[in-house]
C-alpha cells in the first residue's frame, strides 16, 4: 500500500494503482491536461472511492505508508486502475493521432 496525500486527505491506496496514477497523471501533466478519475482506498479504517482531480498545477504526493499496511487492496481497486488506464491509453492514441 501506498499513501496518496490529495487535497488535504490521506487515502491508502494499492501499489498497483499508485503506479497507474502516477504515471497517468505524469503524461497528462505533461501536455497541460486534466482528467477526473475514481480512486478507490481506505481512509481511516473505511474503504472509500474518491473524486481526484488531476492535472497542470494541482498538487499531489504519492509517498510509502508511514506504518506498514498489509491490507488487501480495496473492491473497487481494479475498476479504479481500469477507468485511468482507458483515459492513459486514449491520450497516448491521440498524441500518436496528433504527431502523424
Amino acid at each position: 500500500m501506498k499513501h496518496l496525500h490529495y487535497a488535504g486527505q490521506v487515502f491508502a491506496i494499492s501499489d498497483q494503482l499508485a503506479d497507474t496514477l502516477a504515471d497517468a497523471i505524469t503524461d497528462f501533466v505533461r501536455v497541460g491536461r486534466s482528467a477526473l478519475w475514481p480512486v478507490a482506498g481506505y481512509q481511516d479504517e473505511r474503504e472509500v472511492v474518491a473524486k481526484v482531480l488531476c492535472g497542470p498545477g494541482i498538487p499531489f504526493l504519492i509517498a510509502p505508508t508511514w506504518l506498514p499496511d498489509d491490507r488487501e487492496p480495496p473492491k473497487h481497486d481494479a475498476d479504479s486502475i481500469a477507468f485511468i488506464d482507458g483515459d492513459h491509453h486514449a491520450l497516448e492514441a491521440e498524441l500518436l493521432d496528433d504527431d502523424a
